[in-house]
């Protein structure tokens, strides 16, 4: 990947990670920094998590997956609810449009061209976070899922008993940084069946990042219940189930056995 994609895409998602966290009250506002990291020459400054453990897998994270970037399909943050572990919300940065053989050069690229297009993104993407229904202290947790084609991670090395050098070990950890995920995992659809009539699922789109060999889109998808089971994580308003059943909705799609889901694991859960 060329260095210049490689900063921008860094930066895009390091931004984006970091807002979901912070807008859908994931962890504490005051652990977030919002004085320091400013994005793509935006207007006002990106709130980002202070917490070292925290920094520490989302940066790994992010790196792992450009490592990968020629076998990812999607990136998905999933908000969960810690106590039955449901998946509540997803956010996914999708690839699968994204040019990995550079026959464009990014260096034709116009700087403020780049930079346009990740704002009105983030713009965006801040735009719809802003609306959602507020998120009670305390009440969820947050995983990071990759979905990847075409690969079996945690078999590597499994005859090499020594590294001849400090790539050879960097490519085993992350090869064993994932856990591929189980059928049961929240990240499936059949966790969220559409057939049921007690939930259904919202799909939103935001504006992606689409400019020369970069092509990223974001998919928005929460969970609509009508039984009350999250009144305890949501901050309703009183008409709230009157309006929602009145709204068009979008089934899920099924999921593409073709693809493996791939979690990473060690997440600091709490701060």
């Amino acid at each position: 990947m060329h260095p210049f994609v490689k900063k921008w895409v860094t930066v895009y998602l390091k931004c984006g990670i970091n807002l979901i966290l912070y807008y859908r009250n994931v962890y504490p506002a005051a652990s977030f920094d919002l004085t320091t990291f400013q994005g793509f020459n935006l207007p006002q400054f990106m709130p980002m998590n202070r917490h070292p453990a925290v920094l520490e897998y989302i940066d790994e994270f992010i790196e792992d997956v450009l490592f990968k970037l020629q076998r990812t399909h999607k990136i998905t943050l999933c908000i969960i609810t810690p106590k039955d572990y449901r998946c509540i919300e997803t956010y996914t940065f999708d690839f699968r449009n994204f040019n990995h053989l550079g026959v464009e050069d990014p260096q034709k690229l116009r700087e403020a061209d780049v930079y346009d297009r990740f704002r009105a993104s983030l713009n965006n993407l801040i735009q719809r976070l802003e609306k959602l229904t507020p998120i009670k202290d305390d009440s969820v947790s947050f995983e990071l899922v990759a979905t990847l084609i075409g690969v079996e991670l945690g078999h590597t090395f499994d005859k090499i008993n020594h590294f001849n050098n400090n790539f050879q070990k960097l490519f085993y950890e992350r090869d064993m940084n994932w856990v591929k995920c189980q059928p049961e995992d929240p990240y499936f659809n059949e966790s969220m069946d559409s057939e049921k009539v007690s939930s259904r699922i919202r799909t939103h789109a935001i504006i992606g990042a689409n400019i020369g060999p970069i092509s990223i889109d974001i998919l928005f998808e929460r969970l609509l219940v009508w039984d009350g089971s999250l009144d305890t994580v949501y901050e309703y308003e009183d008409d709230y189930y009157e309006q929602e059943q009145k709204r068009p909705y979008m089934s899920p799609s099924n999921y593409d056995s073709d693809d493996n889901k791939f979690d990473m694991v060690n997440l600091p859960s709490s701060i």
